[in-house]
């Protein structure tokens, strides 16, 4: 059985060219690759993880013709088994350009459809399209004969996805204006508030509520420089051992206070587990915010919990979104809907958000 250690040096070298030379061939119009259409079939339906996969399978090949692409933990049983993710976080996280274009993830190899040894072994598929999509995926790897022909691939990747950026960032640039000549030097509070509420009907796997509650925090604060506001990916929870809750604010650089999102259902035990770790980290304040999709209504049934841990120092505040939302949109002293807006793309950004979750921010602020 081989096992194949990636030379780090050599895959960042590799990659360097590959990306100057998807720069290059992205100013021309046609792309030469008989496998072209199977890679834009790729980029354009895979999601983010998987992006990640390809990209890290065919810079190994590229440089080590002895890897099976297929591989993601070294473990694997399979011949040119190799650790995939600790070449995607040596190599391709570390390219700025790069890995900008797969996402901006930090750990892009901590969600679930990496958790595997190979390919092959993944079973958790969310309908039959994604199964179909994989097995696709699996058959064009194993068809890559050498490092010629992967580097080949790899670069028509990174052109698509450059062209596929520039797409996105005019079409985003266009409706970013249109909103802000839109909106003149008047309050909007009650515009705003009618828009994040309807946008709460998508969840988006709570992204939706974590932005609109990062960017009217950010909003709260724009004017004082020492506050300072983090908003973690909602799907790469705990995977950095600075994030505290989904979001953490700062004051002066150190914890202030912690918010905890909830837009599904939930207990007590899950409000215990935010308190713990907010303890853990030496801050003695959570606000425990509850979307509108979360079942739970009576959020006066916590309030023996509230008192007991009112009664040990530690600040625990449950609100529903809507309440919150609203008193601190009433806190600002005037309010743009452009910069509610902006600051929303700003955190999605950020967090490395959803194709899904920028086009339906883009939606509701456009009013279609």
């Amino acid at each position: 059985m081989i096992k194949v250690d990636v030379d780090d040096a050599k895959a960042k070298s590799i990659l360097e060219k590959a990306f100057r030379d998807a720069s290059r061939l992205a100013i021309n119009e046609k792309q030469n690759s008989s496998n072209s259409f199977s890679l834009d079939f790729f980029v354009r339906d895979l999601n983010k993880t998987y992006l990640y996969i390809l990209c890290t399978a065919l810079l190994a090949k590229s440089t080590d013709k002895r890897v099976n692409p297929i591989v993601i933990q070294k473990k694997s049983s399979l011949d040119g088994a190799y650790d995939a993710r600790s070449l995607c976080h040596s190599v391709i996280v570390k390219n700025k350009n790069v890995n900008e274009l797969l996402g901006n993830s930090n750990e892009p190899f901590v969600n679930k459809p990496a958790r595997i040894e190979s390919l092959d072994k993944q079973t958790a598929f969310r309908g039959g399209k994604t199964k179909k999509l994989i097995k696709s995926l699996i058959r064009f790897l194993l068809s890559i004969k050498d490092e010629t022909e992967a580097y080949t691939n790899l670069v028509e990747l990174l052109c698509l996805l450059i062209k596929q950026h520039s797409k996105e960032s005019i079409k985003y640039d266009m409706i970013s204006k249109t909103i802000m000549s839109a909106s003149k030097n008047i309050d909007e509070t009650s515009k705003v508030y009618k828009v994040i509420l309807n946008a709460q009907k998508h969840s988006l796997g709570g992204q939706t509520l974590a932005i609109s509650v990062g960017a009217i925090l950010k909003c709260f604060y724009e004017k004082q420089p020492e506050y300072s506001i983090v908003i973690h990916n909602v799907n790469e929870s705990g995977a950095s051992s600075k994030e505290i809750e989904d979001i953490d604010v700062f004051f002066k650089g150190k914890p202030l206070y912690c918010v905890e999102l909830k837009d599904k259902e939930f207990d007590e035990n899950d409000i215990l587990n935010s308190v713990r770790k907010v303890i853990h980290s030496f801050c003695y304040r959570l606000i425990f915010i509850v979307g509108v999709n979360s079942r739970e209504k009576r959020l006066d049934r916590f309030s023996v919990l509230k008192e007991k841990l009112n009664d040990e120092n530690f600040n625990l505040e449950i609100i529903d979104f809507d309440s919150f939302f609203n008193t601190i949109l009433n806190l600002i002293p005037l309010n743009h809907f452009s910069t509610v807006y902006n600051f929303g793309l700003v955190i999605m950004k950020e967090i490395n958000s959803s194709k899904e979750m920028v086009e339906w921010w883009n939606k509701i602020f456009s009013g279609n």
